[in-house]
């Protein structure tokens, strides 16, 4: 998540005013809360883009403050007033500006659960042309994640996801994975379709994501705990680093499922002396979770 403590900045940089001092880095008022939208129908397809980045550091903050009982600590904006621009936020996913997209629909996921009136709009630029960079995400894989980001709100885009599953965009099909465990993680059909991906040798680039589909069902993917520990013995992933991210992603499942898991123990101590550093950390990780020391 972005540093909240760039929301003030950033807005104050995009509206030209001299950056706030510590003291001022959390006001943020009505007026020049208006001029940032405004700012969002911009001719300039670069203050565009500056309005929606700005946005998506301040959504940063109003999705914590939503969803936690902790003060607010970097800004003084109601949140229901920045949900007021959610609107304008949907309107840019069709803006002319591959880069305001992309920003627009990376901001209506920071905001979570709060852009369910997205969700309609976020399934419908699934088809976005945008190929993305090797820097950047494209527009369709960016609203892959951010549908995952609000959540069952958005159980409505499962049948796109899994028809995402069926298309030759790896990219794309690790984040359709990962998003069907976030928005419809009670559905029965997951633990086995997951479980099948990550036991598919033809599958190597999806099965570090299915792994982690896993994890984000948490216990209901309890029954995949054998099939978790079998993973862990895979002898058949040649990548070096691509088995460190199997592993990884195995481990953290195993460890999200929690105590259910608890048969795991025995092969996860036997990655103590394992060649891979990362895997060996994630190792120790999954052991505190699923067998503290007293």
């Amino acid at each position: 998540m972005r540093l909240i403590a760039l929301v003030g900045v950033s807005v104050s940089l995009l509206l030209s005013e001299p950056p706030p001092t510590r003291a001022q880095a959390g006001s943020l008022d009505v007026e020049r809360f208006r001029k940032l939208r405004q700012k969002l129908y911009d001719r300039d397809s670069e203050i565009r883009w500056g309005a929606a980045k700005a946005f998506t550091e301040l959504g940063s903050e109003i999705h914590l403050t939503v969803n936690s009982l902790r003060a607010r600590v970097a800004t003084d904006v109601d949140p229901m007033l920045a949900k007021s621009a959610i609107p304008e936020l949907i309107a840019a996913l069709k803006d002319e500006s591959v880069l305001v997209r992309r920003r627009a629909a990376d901001t209506l996921g920071v905001f979570g659960p709060e852009a369910r009136t997205a969700v309609p709009a976020l399934i419908e630029v699934l088809k976005d042309p945008d190929p993305g960079t090797k820097q950047e995400s494209s527009v369709s894989e960016i609203a892959t994640a951010s549908l995952g980001q609000i959540g069952p709100d958005a159980k409505v885009a499962a049948s796109a996801m899994m028809g995402i599953l069926n298309t030759k965009d790896s990219s794309l099909r690790t984040d359709a994975l990962v998003t069907l465990a976030k928005i419809v993680p009670k559905d029965k059909k997951l633990v086995p379709l997951f479980v099948q991906i990550l036991k598919d040798k033809d599958q190597q680039g999806l099965r570090y994501a299915a792994a982690m589909a896993l994890g984000y069902l948490g216990r209901d993917a309890r029954e995949a705990v054998p099939d978790l520990i079998e993973a862990l013995k895979a002898v058949d992933i040649k990548d070096l680093k691509r088995r460190s991210l199997i592993f990884g992603g195995v481990l953290w499942a195993l460890e999200q499922v929690g105590p259910d898991a608890k048969a795991a123990v025995p092969a996860i101590r036997a990655l103590a002396n394992d060649p891979d550093e990362h895997v060996r950390a994630a190792s120790r990780q999954a052991l505190k979770k699923l067998d503290p020391v007293p």
